[in-house]
Formats: structure tokens, C-alpha cells, sequence
């Protein structure tokens, strides 16, 4: 896919044994199913261009993303870990489910749906805003969050852990947590009243501070 174009498909999705490939800010629009959770998008680029399922519900494909986006009024489940290099976007009223597995994200998180977790875990290493969405554990998943969180939305806990472990200063979403960890060496600034309903852990560092 050449520069900002877009390859739009509306009907089954089978790259195995081939390559998708992104010289640019491309898109890859996927509306409808895909023949295998792990090999139908072939050798995809990791590099640039987004990967937007806008179709029905449907389970992502098992692999490495440049940026990834979900849409449209249903669940966007996981079959396996997935990773994305740059932005992960779920749009307003579509639900990205975490399920059992783990999802990595580099760059920014942006949720205007529901970002949805049982015993998974979200890993976001670069910003992170629900401000516009919701994020809903029913189990004892796991948000790690590595940088500058915005909000977190309407947050369900469940029995869940929510762990700031940035490098450098965050700032403590204002909230209540059910299990709230603080890791590495940096300082942890509290936005507001904290109520944790189970566990409060602080890495064992000289320099991890609340």
C-alpha cells in the first residue's frame, strides 16, 4: 500500500504465505473475517501504515502492528498477544477485549470505546487517554501504564492491578483502584484522592516513590 493510500476489504482477508506491505501512512481496512487468528495477514510491515478493523465483531490477528485501530458497535477480540509499535485507537462504542492475553502498545493509547480486560494484561508504554471512553476489568487483568496518563475513563476495577511503572515522573490517575502498583526509579505524584480496595505495592527501589 503506497503512501496514504487505502486497500478497503470488505470480504475474507487471506495473506498467508504473502506480504503486506506499507511504504507510508497507508491504511489496510479489514471488514469482514479473516482465515487464521495468526497467518492471514502474511509478513506485515511494523515500520508504518495502520491496520483498521471496522467491520464486524471479529478476533484480531495474532501479530506485530505499526499503528492499529478498531470501529463499529461490537467486540474486537484476541486470540494471542498482540503489539503495536505506534498508536492504538478504539473508536467511540467498540469494545477492544484483552481477553486472557497481552497487548503491548509503544506509542499512544487513545480509547473513545471501552478498553476491556479479565485476566489480560494492557500494556501501555506511551501515553494513554480514555477521556472519552471507558476501561472495564471482570477479572484480574492487568493496566501497566509507562507514561503520561490523561484519564482513565469510567473505570471498573473488578479485581484488577493497575501499575505505574514509568521511567520517569507520572502523575496518579485520581481514582479507585483495586490493586495499585508503583514500580521503577521515579517519583509517583498522586492527582487527587487514591482509594485502593485491595493491594498497594511500591517496587523495592530506593528511588520508586508515592
Amino acid at each position: 500500500i503506497d503512501g496514504s493510500g487505502i486497500y478497503d476489504a470488505n470480504f475474507t482477508v487471506n495473506a498467508t504465505g504473502g506480504n503486506v506491505t506499507f511504504t507510508g501512512a497507508g491504511t489496510l481496512k479489514i471488514g469482514a473475517t479473516v482465515t487464521s487468528t495468526s497467518t492471514s495477514l502474511g509478513t506485515l510491515s511494523t515500520g508504518a501504515g495502520t491496520v483498521w478493523y471496522d467491520g464486524g465483531a471479529i478476533t484480531i490477528v495474532t501479530d506485530t502492528y505499526n499503528n492499529l485501530r478498531v470501529s463499529q458497535a461490537n467486540t474486537k477480540g484476541t486470540a494471542g498477544n498482540i503489539n503495536v509499535n505506534g498508536t492504538m485507537t478504539v473508536d467511540k462504542y467498540c469494545i477492544f477485549d484483552t481477553e486472557t492475553y497481552t497487548t503491548t502498545v509503544t506509542g499512544a493509547s487513545d480509547i473513545n470505546g471501552t478498553l476491556k480486560g479479565s485476566t489480560g494484561t494492557y500494556d501501555a508504554n506511551g501515553s494513554f487517554d480514555a477521556t472519552l471512553g471507558y476501561v472495564t476489568f471482570t477479572g484480574a487483568g492487568t493496566l501497566a501504564l509507562g507514561s503520561t496518563v490523561t484519564s482513565l475513563g469510567t473505570f471498573t476495577k473488578s479485581t484488577s492491578t493497575v501499575k505505574y511503572d514509568g521511567t520517569s515522573a507520572q502523575t496518579v490517575n485520581a481514582n479507585t483502584y483495586y490493586n495499585l502498583t508503583i514500580e521503577n526509579a521515579s517519583t509517583k505524584t498522586a492527582g487527587g484522592n487514591l482509594t485502593v480496595a485491595g493491594a498497594l505495592t511500591t517496587e523495592a527501589e530506593a528511588s520508586c516513590k508515592l
